[in-house]
């Protein structure tokens, strides 16, 4: 239990070093987020849209920039933490094979990138949360907080999971893009008007969409729509997540050897180089073959003799 705690730590220690190297990352939750929410407060209609909060069973008339808002946001929190994901995950690959092999535990590996993924979806979610209210009033600014956390920690799972899965990066930055857009121009009743169909309910920001609508717009808390769907997207993801993660980390080498003869895993191997009166050279070993390269370089005439490998099992003899 006590390596397994080291091996957490070692995980999110390195974790966190690879993300706040991600400076294009940095710009983005600096830049980027206000960014959107200033061109869709005031570049966006402001005619009157309904959306259907299935959650609380409630139709809010309200208008369409203001709703946008709220999608808008989701939509780039959710994308900024996918993208950061997705990065430090195809970067550590071979890192975390080397650390699987030096003995680290696959599951406090992956427990610690978890860690790490709530971390940062909770920080990127605050910032943005406490954004919203220049653009737009909310009246249960908490419950948007943790609206904008579930979405995010949904698709920073399912960016970890693309870096695991896919060896193309740009295709898994590709995916990334298209099933949020996706996402979100579903739900946006200024782009779908039929956003309040029960279908929605299966896409990753459903619920988080849901809840985020219902905590700017409303006093009621949705619940259900908070802890059920983003819920089911981020079991889905970790368990499909540990499954290409020990894959992936798995022992390249041949297993031939072992395969053949188990006992040689706790068997020690000797080898002997015993002298020859007539100046050869007995090997002699406890297991397996003995392989001997040797190179000789001929001082005379400037010429370099290459004496050729020799196999020997259990005892053989050089001349």
């Amino acid at each position: 239990m006590k390596n397994w705690f080291r091996s957490l730590g070692t995980s999110v220690r390195f974790d966190l070093i690879m993300h706040s190297r991600n400076m294009l990352a940095m710009l983005m939750i600096v830049g980027f987020i206000p960014f959107m929410l200033f061109v869709v407060r005031y570049m966006f209609p402001t005619s009157l849209v309904g959306f259907m909060v299935r959650a609380t069973g409630m139709q809010l008339t309200v208008p369409a920039n203001a709703i946008s808002v709220i999608t808008v946001t989701v939509n780039t929190v959710t994308l900024v933490v996918s993208f950061m994901m997705f990065a430090a995950t195809r970067r550590t690959g071979d890192f975390d094979q080397r650390l699987v092999l030096a003995g680290l535990s696959r599951t406090a590996l992956l427990t610690g990138k978890l860690l790490v993924l709530a971390l940062i979806s909770a920080v990127v979610s605050g910032y943005a949360a406490l954004l919203i209210p220049i653009f737009q009033s909310v009246q249960q600014p908490w419950w948007m907080w943790a609206g904008l956390a579930s979405g995010a920690a949904v698709y920073g799972g399912i960016g970890t999971v693309l870096a695991l899965v896919l060896t193309n990066e740009l295709a898994g930055m590709f995916a990334i893009l298209v099933v949020s857009l996706l996402d979100v121009a579903m739900q946006n009743p200024l782009v779908n008007p039929s956003s309040g169909a029960a279908a929605l309910k299966l896409l990753p920001s459903y619920g988080s969409t849901q809840s985020a609508v219902a905590a700017a717009f409303t006093d009621e808390l949705a619940l259900r729509a908070l802890l059920g769907g983003p819920g089911i997207w981020f079991v889905l993801c970790v368990a499909i997540g540990f499954g290409a993660f020990a894959y992936r980390t798995r022992n390249h080498a041949p297993q031939d050897r072992v395969a053949d003869n188990p006992e040689s895993i706790n068997t020690a191997s000797a080898v002997w180089l015993i002298p020859g009166e007539d100046g050869s050279v007995i090997v002699r070993n406890t297991s397996g073959a003995v392989i001997l390269c040797s190179e000789l370089a001929a001082r005379t005439g400037g010429a370099d003799a290459t004496l050729t490998p020799h196999v020997h099992h259990h005892a053989g003899q050089i001349a």
